[in-house]
Formats: structure tokens, sequence, C-alpha cells
């Protein structure tokens, strides 16, 4: 339990941590460290955001696996007043663009059921400004990268009379070759 003050007084928040409190993320980071003890896969858990993962050559086995897996993190969420954004909870498979061993004959998983909400497939998701797809081919990726670099420089080729040289050369690593650099 928390107290917060408010105007002249102090109310009790029994959970949750104030927004944009200076120890916000260290506190969250302290409530949401336990989630890992539930999941027996591989994870990656950055501020709130977790990804679980596994590996195999059943896609049955290994969604099975995933399933079990976020039963056991939606149980924890639960447990702890914390919800899951199902709409912003998918799952991918990843294979060589020329192997298909991992998959059952022609069925094809397309959703895990958590409970009454569901979890869909899907073949490309962006993570922290990677985009993934489940060839690993990073075509996709390539592609918005070349689209978000030409739109930067075609904008830099509008206001570049209006800039020094040394003035556009800062605006063009800062704005464009940012872009390039990360990830």
């Amino acid at each position: 339990m928390i107290k917060i003050k408010g105007d002249d007084s102090y109310y009790e928040n029994p959970t949750g941590i104030p927004q944009g409190s200076a120890l916000g993320p260290l506190l969250f980071s302290m409530f949401i460290n336990d989630v890992c003890e539930v999941i027996d896969v591989e994870y990656i858990l950055y501020a709130d955001d977790l990804v679980i993962y596994t590996n195999g050559t059943d896609e049955k086995c290994i969604t099975e696996r995933l399933r079990a897996n976020l039963l056991n993190v939606d149980h924890w969420c639960r447990t702890n007043h914390v919800k899951i954004n199902f709409e912003k909870t998918e799952f991918m498979l990843f294979n060589k663009s020329n192997d298909k061993s991992i998959y059952n004959e022609g069925n094809r998983i397309n959703e895990i059921k958590v409970g009454m909400k569901t979890v869909k497939r899907v073949d490309n998701f962006k993570y922290l400004g990677l985009r993934f797809d489940s060839n690993m081919n990073f075509n996709g990726h390539y592609d918005f990268l070349i689209d978000k670099i030409s739109g930067k420089l075609s904008y830099m080729y509008g206001i570049k009379r209006f800039l020094t040289p040394s003035l556009l050369k800062v605006m063009i690593n800062s704005y464009v070759h940012s872009v390039a650099d990360y990830c």
C-alpha cells in the first residue's frame, strides 16, 4: 500500500505506482521481475515487454509449450492485478525459407487459446524497432528502412538551401544516419 500526497492530504493507493514518479521505473522492475519464475522457456524481458520463445522441430509441441507458458504468465498477471494486452500479443514460428519440416503436413496452427483469449499467429512483427519475418530474411525490415530513409532524405533535400554545409552534415548525421544505424 502506497500513500500518495494529494492537494493537502494523503490517499491510499492499494495497487500500482504513480505514473511519472522518479522511483516508478525501479519499483516496476522490482514488481515484474518475478514473472520470470513462472516461465520455463527462454524469455526476454525489457521494461513491460515480455517475449517468450522456444525451439523444436514439431509445430504442435512448440505451440503447446508456448501455450502452457502463456497460461502461467496469464495466471501470474491476474494474481498481481496486471492485464496482458491480448490485442498486441502474437506468436510466430521461425524457419528457413526452404525448410518446411516444422509444419505438420498442412495442419498449420494459426492460433493459441489462453483461457477465453486467442493469440493469433503472424508471419512478421516489429519488436523494439526491428521487423522480423518468419523466414528471418529481414527483407521487410530493409524495405521499411529504405522507405524511412528516402523520406528523410527527401525532406533534407527540400531544406538544404537554408542550411550551411556544416549544419547540413550535422542534420544528415542525426536525422538520417541514426535511422540506418539503429538495428
